[in-house]
């Protein structure tokens, strides 16, 4: 056999391959989770609405019992807070923290008010006719007296502070609006004008109801009674057991108050009161008939004989908000103002798991050791563990001594001890929480904490200095303080290597030398940060955003979620998990966001008989020639020996992406027994290609440079003809294909 003389061609145009990731939608995974804080009702006939705080707002249609979401529009950020609700027959007005927004046919189509932007936090509304008030959060009242479509807004003659209008009613032409902390105003004139009246000046009035005469005003000194439109007032208190009063609602001669005792009723005009219930403190209250509904912080609640009876009305009200997230196999867990709930089934649906749980507010879930960990906003009761996945729990007690101002906010454990982040500081267990010790004396109010290897990461607050990110590599002996001082609290922490990334209330901070220095990634508010393949995921007040260049550029993955009002971010079993301050929990699988690097395959030794590809990306690699898989060749740099389609594919994690494909020929002199020969070349017009097998299927394509195919034939002949006269002037390769083999060679059209 004689040497073959190697003549290699190439184009060496670098071209961006297609990373594999897909952009489809977040998965509602609350199934089950019912309830959520309800700072709103309204009432129009059988229909009941619910506003709430970060789940938007919610209908129980007469003769249904399910609640419907009715916010789709307007359910992410702060408008998915529902401070006020007023219906007349189909028009339906919210107030809530970013305006009004009005409904003319129910709830099912939305449209924003056209209110000034700086007065967009709209805590109370009420409804005369086509005549629609709107309290603000700073002393603003507007009005429109076209159903909302135009607005004037009148500024309340408060001294001091913006009072907050947090109540308005209607008694006869008069208008009466409560503030917190101004007492009341009243106008004569449809609002145009207001004055304030002496008489409960100062008074932090909550709600005011209106019977005939009658005006109750209830504040957080008990209720007041003015029946010469208020021009003198009288407490009516007496026998209440709270005089704190959140809410008020008459039908026919009782009045019913919300405290923050309970529930009580009076028929004498506050003569006398009967306690209905010490449950549903501080609720939001409608009375109507023998019918009460209360809003609380833990959904809806119903009873149709004045209170004797009750009984929770959630079925559908997903307004849950989600504080934190662990899962191990197929058990889940998740921490919310309601208790931990619990899943067996992957999230798939819940069940709420409060069975010795004397705190049900839960800030913390840790997984460890066969054990499952709860911490809460309990000073006393603190922690909680469970050794039957979540059926069960006992109480721990608080790692830190100032039990009533120690409230647990993060888990993690590490080189065989559990840590706890508390208001005190950080505490540590190596006996599964039965005994505490301190891990550190001098930090306090930790928020987060995040584990890298050996060494232990803590965020803090910022209450009452800057807040500061610490280390430890001794497991919280000694701590090292960060260069940085941050001016907001630190929610998140997550640490690869050398780089440090940082979710605060006033961004997303990195540092890549250990915290010697830090810059601002992403401005923002964010409440959470996870690593994907060492790329950040954050959460924050505006949705889930994702770096694939280490916070650089970040982009947005909101894609399918109702509430971009988020409180934290995890990830477990290759999936993203992500809590809602309202709209409960959220998933999708990782590799639907991570992003890698495209690689691009540079060639070099081009004249030799060993020409070298090179891929961009330094470590994932994966080889392919003619799109099979070559065993072994996993280094950024391989050595090609024959012809053909080369491609390489980078994965880190679960995440992959991979090249433009790479036309290489290799032609030899003298070569025997070539699978196809091709002639004339150069050519004009035709190009004939004689091929080896008869018979046998095969697919014959001219390409350019660049890989794309110009022409294509499939012929089961030894002989075929393609067609060059419409080709430019330039060099091209002819690719045959057949069952398991493919071959390419190389012509110039002249």
């Amino acid at each position: 056999m004689k040497s073959a003389q190697l003549l290699i061609f190439v184009f060496l145009q670098l071209y961006t391959g297609v990373a594999s990731f897909a952009q489809p939608n977040w998965v509602d995974k609350s199934n089950g989770v019912n309830g959520g804080e309800v700072s709103s009702l309204a009432l129009n006939g059988a229909n009941l609405y619910a506003g709430t705080n970060g789940g938007g707002i919610f209908l129980l249609a007469d003769g249904t019992t399910q609640w419907a979401r009715l916010s789709n529009g307007f359910d992410s950020g702060n408008a998915a807070f529902v401070y006020a609700i007023g219906v007349n027959g189909a028009n339906v007005f919210v107030g809530t923290g970013n305006g009004v927004y009005f409904s003319t046919n129910g709830g099912n189509l939305w449209s924003k008010a056209n209110i000034n932007n700086s007065d967009s936090d709209i805590r109370s509304i009420l409804i005369s006719g086509s005549t629609i008030y709107a309290g603000s959060y700073f002393g603003n009242i507007n009005i429109s007296l076209d159903n909302g479509i135009t607005w004037k807004t009148v500024k309340l003659p408060a001294t001091g502070s913006n009072p907050t209008v947090v109540s308005l009613a209607l008694k006869g032409a008069m208008v009466l609006a409560g503030t917190y902390s101004n007492g009341l105003f009243i106008s004569s004139d449809g609002g145009n004008t207001w004055v304030a009246n002496n008489s409960l000046a100062n008074s932090y009035i909550n709600s005011l109801a209106v019977s005939g005469n009658n005006i109750y005003a209830g504040t957080i000194d008990g209720v007041f009674l003015s029946s010469n439109n208020g021009s003198n007032w009288s407490s009516i208190s007496n026998g209440l057991s709270s005089q704190v009063i959140s809410s008020m609602s008459i039908t026919g001669n009782s009045l019913y108050v919300g405290t923050s005792g309970g529930i009580s009723v009076t028929k004498d005009n506050g003569t006398s009161w009967t306690s209905v219930t010490n449950n549903y403190t501080n609720s939001i209250l409608i009375a109507s008939g023998l019918n009460l509904f209360v809003g609380t912080t833990k959904g809806v609640f119903f009873s149709g004989d004045e209170g004797s009876n009750w009984s929770a009305n959630n079925n559908g009200l997903t307004a849950v908000r989600v504080n934190c997230f662990n899962s191990s196999g197929s058990s889940s867990f998740m921490g919310t103002p309601l208790g931990v709930f619990a899943s067996q089934n992957g999230g798939a649906s819940w069940t709420l798991s409060n069975s010795g749980l004397t705190s049900t507010y839960i800030n913390a879930i840790l997984i460890n050791n066969n054990y499952v960990y709860a911490g809460s906003n309990s000073g006393t009761a603190g922690l909680f563990r469970s050794a039957d996945n979540g059926i069960t729990w006992v109480s721990l007690g608080n790692p830190g001594p100032n039990y009533a101002s120690s409230l647990i906010y993060a888990l993690t454990s590490s080189n065989n001890y559990i840590f706890a982040a508390t208001t005190n500081g950080i505490y540590r267990s190596a006996d599964s929480g039965t005994t505490w010790s301190p891990a550190s004396t001098t930090i306090s109010r930790v928020l987060s904490l995040a584990v890298d290897g050996a060494t232990l990461y803590a965020g803090t607050d910022a209450f009452s200095s800057n807040s500061a990110i610490y280390f430890s590599t001794d497991n919280g002996d000694n701590w090292t303080k960060t260069a940085a001082a941050f001016n907001s609290r630190i929610n998140g922490l997550a640490v690869t290597g050398n780089s440090v990334y940082a979710a605060t209330g006033l961004g997303v901070y990195v540092s890549h030398d250990k915290g010697a220095t830090w810059a601002n990634a992403n401005s923002g508010n964010f409440t959470g940060v996870i690593l994907v393949n060492e790329n950040p995921v954050v959460s924050g007040s505006q949705g889930v955003f994702y770096s694939n260049n280490a916070g650089s550029t970040w982009i947005s993955v909101n894609s399918g979620l109702l509430s971009t009002n988020m409180t934290f971010i995890s990830t477990s079993n290759d999936a993203l998990y992500a809590g809602t301050f309202g709209g409960g929990l959220w998933s999708r699988p990782v590799l639907e966001i991570c992003n890698p690097a495209v690689p691009v395959i540079t060639v070099s030794d081009i004249n030799t008989a060993t020409p070298a590809l090179k891929s961009s990306v330094t470590t994932g690699n994966q080889w392919y020639l003619n799109g099979a898989l070559i065993n072994g060749a996993t280094n950024q740099t391989y050595v090609a020996n024959s012809s053909g389609i080369y491609k390489v594919v980078a994965t880190i994690g679960s995440c992959s992406s991979t090249s433009a494909d790479l036309p290489l020929v290799v032609t030899g002199v003298n070569k025997e027994n070539p699978f196809f020969i091709i002639y004339p070349n150069p050519t004009k017009e035709w190009i004939t290609v004689n091929l080896q097998d008869d018979g046998v299927s095969k697919e014959v394509s001219i390409l350019t440079p660049a890989g794309i195919n110009v022409v294509r034939s499939l012929t089961f002949d030894k002989k075929i003809q393609l067609a060059t006269n419409q080709l430019a002037q330039g060099l091209y390769f002819i690719k045959v294909e057949t069952a398991g083999r493919t071959e390419i060679a190389r012509f110039v059209k002249e």
